[in-house]
Parts: C-alpha cells; sequence; structure tokens
C-alpha cells in the first residue's frame, strides 16, 4: 500500500510541471519582445470557441474562404475543430486546417516587416504556409484582408491593428514573453486587396537574437564497468594457469 502511494506521488509531481510549461508557452507563443516593444495578439483572441476573423472572402473569386482567431482555438464546420486558421468552401463545405496552436511562429523581413506565419503539414503530406504580414495602426481596431495564394499553398494576408504596434514592456512582468525570430525572405503576392490598408509603420523594430545555445559534448560509453573488470580478470587467471599446467608438462616431459 505504501509502495502505491509513493508511486501516485511521484507520477502527480512529474505531470504537474509539464502542464505548467504547456500553459505557459501557450499564452506567450502569441507575444513578440523586440527592441521596439512587445507586440501582443492575445487581445485579439476570441474564447468562445468562434473566429475573431470569420469567412474573410478570396478576392480573386476562389470558393474558399477563411477564418482566424489568434492564439486560441475555435470549431467551424466538421474539418476545422479546435483550430486557429481554417480555409473552408461555403458551397461544399470542403475544408483545410492552415494552423493549429503551437504551428505559428513570428518572421522578420528587412526593412521591418513582422509576420505571424503558421505551417503545417496536412493529412496528405502537404505543407500549408500562411504568412499575415502585422501592420501597426494605432486607430485600427482589427481588420484582416486576404491577399492570394502564391504560389500554391502559401497564403498571404494583412493585419492591420493597434495590436500590431510594439508597446513598452509593463515593469511588473515576472516572466519574459516567447521570441521566435527568423530573417528568411518572404514573398508577397502581386494581387492587390480589395479594401484599403493603411501602411505600415515606419519605424522598424529590430528583433532580439535568441540566445545562442551552449554546445554540450555527449560523453562516450564507459566500457571499464564491473562487469567488464571481472572478465578480464578472469581471462587473465586463466591464461596463468594455462601457462602453469604448459610448463609442467614439459618438466615431466623432459624426465
Amino acid at each position: 500500500m505504501t509502495c502505491n502511494v509513493n508511486l501516485a506521488v511521484v507520477l502527480i509531481i512529474l505531470i504537474l510541471p509539464l502542464n505548467t510549461d504547456a500553459a505557459v508557452n501557450k499564452v506567450y507563443e502569441c507575444r513578440l519582445l523586440a527592441s521596439g516593444g512587445l507586440i501582443d495578439l492575445n487581445p485579439l483572441s476570441n474564447l468562445d470557441n468562434t473566429p475573431r476573423f470569420h469567412d474573410i472572402p478570396d478576392n480573386a473569386a476562389s470558393d474558399f474562404m477563411y477564418s482566424w482567431n489568434p492564439c486560441a482555438p475555435f470549431s467551424e464546420g466538421n474539418g476545422c475543430q479546435g483550430v486557429e486558421l481554417c480555409q473552408i468552401s461555403p458551397t461544399t463545405d470542403e475544408a483545410h486546417v492552415l494552423g493549429r496552436g503551437g504551428d505559428s511562429r513570428f518572421v522578420f523581413e528587412n526593412p521591418g516587416r513582422v509576420f505571424f506565419v503558421y505551417s503545417i503539414l496536412s493529412d496528405l503530406g502537404q505543407t500549408r504556409e500562411t504568412y499575415i504580414e502585422l501592420v501597426c495602426n494605432t486607430s485600427v481596431e482589427a481588420q484582416l484582408v486576404f491577399q492570394g495564394e502564391n504560389p500554391v499553398l502559401k497564403y498571404h494576408m494583412v493585419l492591420t491593428s493597434k495590436y500590431a504596434c510594439p508597446k513598452p514592456v509593463p515593469s511588473n512582468s515576472t516572466t519574459s514573453p516567447l521570441t521566435t525570430t527568423h530573417s528568411s525572405p518572404v514573398t508577397s503576392p502581386s494581387t492587390t486587396p480589395s479594401s484599403p490598408v493603411t501602411p505600415r509603420s515606419t519605424t522598424p523594430s529590430s528583433p532580439v537574437p535568441p540566445p545562442s545555445p551552449t554546445p554540450t559534448s555527449t560523453p562516450g560509453p564507459n566500457i571499464f564497468n564491473l562487469e567488464t573488470i571481472t572478465i578480464l580478470l578472469a581471462c587473465i587467471f586463466l591464461s596463468l594457469v594455462f601457462l602453469l599446467f604448459l610448463v609442467f608438462v614439459g618438466l615431466i616431459t623432459r624426465r
């Protein structure tokens, strides 16, 4: 009975830290800390399982529409359950998941362009990438425009919002936001959105490079353990016995 109780306590201790870390990562995966301040997309999240941006049309006369709920899951139709970004056809109900929690990252492209990017592998082994450019405008709550699919399976959108503007980091913050930075270039589509989008902020925000990991060397296996030493000593002992036997046989033969 005591062993069972101890085992249960150990399992609880091991499981609790994992759940805590997962919650922390979920909270901060939509925050970007750069030299210009803190970009936080969490205020754009709906927490009632509905998308903040619902059925954004494709201006290229495509049958698909797009729904996005930054930083929190939602469900739409049968093909998009517990997702953050969904492509769905209102006529055929065909749906494709374009992003889930944990699939997102921030990408920088000079000069001063910031993208919120989803990358997900479909059931057919296809990689779908969605680049959402963050445009700072303090007078706009939130406006999402779909720009196009170029090339195939690479989708481009523009989010114009006051939440895309860097803000001072709170002095009472005890946990540093997760910073994910990349320098890969992003190719913008040639299509022009139907509604005007306010130009991006002219003040670039240079990213803070992530800390370089400390290289560690993997120790080689320890071959001189107790079992190996025992075998070696046994072999040496048997060799000595065999040599003594040969000497004894040689003495008898000479007589």
